[in-house]
């Protein structure tokens, strides 16, 4: 699952960041092997298969390949030396927390997209990513990174230190304590409030649970963040369908929890009442407020379907008079007076 959405959300953000005309970075912080143990392509060749096809087009763009482990890291040498020979890989052995300055030296002056992907959670001390993000341009950085709550709830008792520093405080004790909540409730509350880290550097976060064969509990979260909603409606519709792949290919029904299921109906009665707040608006507004609140569950084109059917059944009203708007036409839950012929 988290290999898909890489693959699937590259090609969107180079294609958006190549306008700036400077050459677009790919970090991958964990890197591993490049290749799995059963011969599938690992994020590194993901990478630079798609930064391949850039550079043909005449499109500078490159991936940097960090890992500390020695085995992974010759491992990582070998499947990539197609790329580096053709200068569009560039590996780096060492530590991604201790090679951080030398990354915003990269990252500052270039659009980068990061890809932050430990096997457990060490690597993830909040101060470092906190650094990249205050020396960054956000308006061109994205983020996305594996979250292993399960590893984060094991170090709890074994290495306290390390998860005060992932989550930057220890407000989690507070949560994990609280007996009215179930044990679902308190992984969603400690999962947002460590995107709420995020938040004070992206406008946008959003996050996707990948799951482990047909275990119930999420394997880890992948968090994505952004400062650019195109960023955030494109990755919503990417992890919502792979998310949705994983519940449905190869099954005789559907198994995608019940919060997770595109309920147009429900999305409807939400979309009523957000108008009747706001009053007149358009397309974008409303996608902009519900997009964040219900990352993955609807794509962003039930929000145009759902909107084209409210007008032509006259329940929603386009300022043009017409069912077939764009995202900027204005739309009420009223008419609107008829402009005066001339």
């Amino acid at each position: 699952m988290k290999d898909k959405i890489l693959g699937c959300y590259l090609v969107p953000y180079i294609n958006k960041v190549k306008q700036f005309k400077k050459a677009v970075v790919i970090i991958d912080g964990f890197a591993g092997c490049g290749i799995y143990g059963d011969k599938s392509e690992g994020s590194p060749i993901i990478i630079c298969k798609i930064l391949e096809s850039y550079n043909k087009k005449g499109i500078k763009a490159i991936g940097i390949f960090i890992d500390s482990d020695p085995g992974c890291f010759k491992e990582l040498e070998k499947n990539i030396k197609y790329f580096k020979d053709k200068g569009i890989a560039i590996t780096e052995f060492a530590d991604f927390r201790e090679i951080v300055p030398e990354i915003i030296k990269v990252a500052e002056n270039s659009p980068t997209f990061f890809y932050i992907d430990p096997f457990g959670i060490a690597g993830l001390e909040f101060r470092h990513l906190e650094n990249i993000f205050e020396k960054v341009n956000r308006s061109s950085t994205e983020v996305l990174v594996n979250f292993n709550y399960r590893v984060f709830y094991r170090e709890i008792k074994a290495h306290p230190e390390l998860v005060r520093d992932v989550m930057d405080g220890e407000y989690y004790k507070e949560i994990l304590k609280d007996k009215t909540l179930s044990n679902d409730q308190k992984e969603k509350k400690i999962l947002e409030k460590y995107k709420d880290l995020y938040r004070k550097y992206f406008n946008f976060v959003g996050s996707c649970p990948v799951m482990y064969k047909d275990e119930q509990d999420a394997k880890y979260h992948l968090i994505f963040a952004t400062s650019h909603f195109d960023g955030l409606r494109l990755m919503n519709d990417i992890m919502g369908n792979v998310y949705r792949e994983f519940y449905t290919k190869g099954r005789l029904f559907d198994t995608t929890p019940p919060e997770k299921r595109r309920d147009l109906k429900s999305l409807r009665e939400t979309v009523i009442n957000l108008m009747r707040e706001i009053g007149i608006t358009n397309r974008e507004n409303i996608k902009k407020i519900l997009v964040p609140k219900s990352f993955m569950r609807y794509k962003e084109g039930d929000y145009n379907t759902l909107i084209s059917k409210l007008i032509k059944a006259r329940k929603v009203y386009s300022k043009t008079g017409r069912s077939r708007i764009n995202d900027q036409t204005p739309i009420s839950l009223t008419k609107f007076p008829q402009e005066p012929k001339k």
